[in-house]
């Protein structure tokens, strides 16, 4: 793990020492509807993410795009019992770094782009929370979820000027708990201004 840490860092470096194309900041927001594996019956948990991003231009087209974002991350367990409708979810919060390789196309007005990319995250926090008939009890922390996650991600998107709109999917390839298989995935949809 501490080799793809370092890999990762120093190809943002290299990519910064030749960008001859370009570059820019921007920031970021929308939200994560996530998921993870291994589990019955479950639902999407709606969550935020926001964060920066700065993009080196390789070429006209090619850009790489490394972000530092916190994401909200989970599951989220409806079930009703007799009289009670209970919900139970897994709440991760995760400081995430995508490294997003990107091709820009052509475009008047409207410019399409895709991305994919591998991303590491950094558990910031992990909450159990429970909810009987809306109804909520405190917070839990939850024991045995590990401290760091890692995947890809890939999507699509569009800029107009120094908006972009995109829609993205987050592959969580690491077990995220101790014990089992269960991995992190999310369906996230962003809005970005570059400066």
């Amino acid at each position: 793990m501490k080799k793809m840490i370092m890999l990762l860092v120093i190809a943002v470096l290299m990519v910064g020492t030749t960008s001859v194309y370009g570059e820019g900041f921007g920031v970021k927001a929308g939200v994560n509807m996530a998921s993870m594996s291994d589990f019955d019956n479950s639902k999407s948990l709606l969550g935020f993410a926001f964060g920066g991003y700065y993009s080196f231009s390789l070429s006209e087209n090619v850009e790489i795009q490394p972000e530092v974002l916190f994401s909200q991350k989970g599951v989220k367990f409806e079930e009703t019992i007799g009289v009670f409708d209970l919900t139970e979810s897994f709440n991760l919060t995760y400081l995430e770094i995508p490294i997003l390789f990107k091709y820009n196309f052509s475009g008047e007005t409207l410019k399409p782009y895709v991305f994919a990319g591998p991303y590491i995250g950094l558990k910031l926090s992990a909450k159990y929370k429970r909810e009987v008939n809306g109804v909520e009890a405190p917070d839990e922390d939850l024991d045995g979820v590990k401290g760091m996650d890692f995947g890809a991600t890939f999507g699509a998107g569009f800029a107009y000027g120094s908006i972009s709109l995109d829609v993205r999917y987050s592959l969580g390839l690491a077990k995220v708990a101790e014990d089992g298989d269960t991995k992190n995935s999310s369906l996230s949809v962003m809005v970005g201004y570059g400066f």
